[in-house]
């Protein structure tokens, strides 16, 4: 049999991100051929990563690829999913067990994430001729500035391929900026029209908190236009780029 794939979600108690995650484990098993696919979650949800391998497992698996579904390599990437690999080799050891990288700053997430937000935000098809409109890119925010500068990378990028005028980079927790202080540096920038786009994959507590921070700061403003978009969701480049990982 080819190679078993197991894919690992941060986790969410969201039912809506779990669902999310479960649409792209549904149609990346679709889109292989004779490959068992199962996965796990990191943290707040069921199966975590033990479960999901167990049940994913059996005698005709002899070898597994691991494949991080997660935007960035902080402390989730480089520690917890590494260890969680690391405890399987020696509950299987008759497994073989490959472990790709995370998913990282593409030009596919951030075209699949730009044309997610412009579907939403009549503001952004204004960008290229209006001064006045900016984008706040919002990261989960992590003590790793590996990963916290790879947001900055993801917004710099995105700036350049779409001509924003006007986009900083904030973070929802654990690090600075905030997403208050994105908005009003955005706001003494000349921005009168703002598009909070959550860098996030799937819906959560964190996304939910970036659309309260961020109409809690409008509260202040009010002749700003602050509207926030939706998180990435099940797009088909997630299944594109996992592809990529399991070749």
């Amino acid at each position: 049999m080819p190679p078993a794939v197991f894919v690992i979600g941060h986790g969410t108690k969201s039912l809506a991100g779990q669902a999310e995650l479960g649409k792209i484990v549904d149609s990346l098993r679709l889109s292989v051929d004779g490959r068992k696919i199962g996965y796990g979650y990191l943290e707040l949800a069921q199966p975590d990563i033990e479960a999901g391998l167990h049940d994913l497992i059996d005698e005709q698996v002899h070898e597994v690829t691991v494949v991080p579904l997660v935007l960035f390599g902080a402390g989730h990437a480089k520690s917890d999913i590494a260890g969680a690999v690391e405890m399987a080799r020696i509950a299987y050891p008759s497994v073989k067990f490959t472990y790709s990288d995370h998913l990282g700053v593409t030009p596919e997430l951030l075209e699949a994430f730009f044309n997610g937000a412009l579907g939403q935000a009549e503001a952004l098809s204004q960008t290229a001729t209006t001064s006045d409109t900016g984008v706040l890119l919002v990261g989960r925010g992590a003590t790793d500035p590996d990963a916290n500068s790879d947001l900055f990378k993801a917004g710099r990028l995105m700036q350049e391929f779409y001509s924003i005028p006007l986009l900083e980079c904030c973070f929802v927790s654990l690090a600075k900026p905030s997403v208050a202080e994105g908005l009003e540096r955005l706001y003494r920038l000349g921005a009168r029209r703002i598009v909070v786009m959550p860098y996030f994959l799937f819906p959560g507590a964190l996304p939910d908190r970036i659309t309260d921070q961020s109409r809690h700061w409008g509260t202040t403003r009010t002749a700003i236009d602050v509207q926030v978009v939706s998180t990435l969701g099940a797009h088909p480049v997630l299944v594109e780029l996992m592809h990529r990982q399991i070749a």
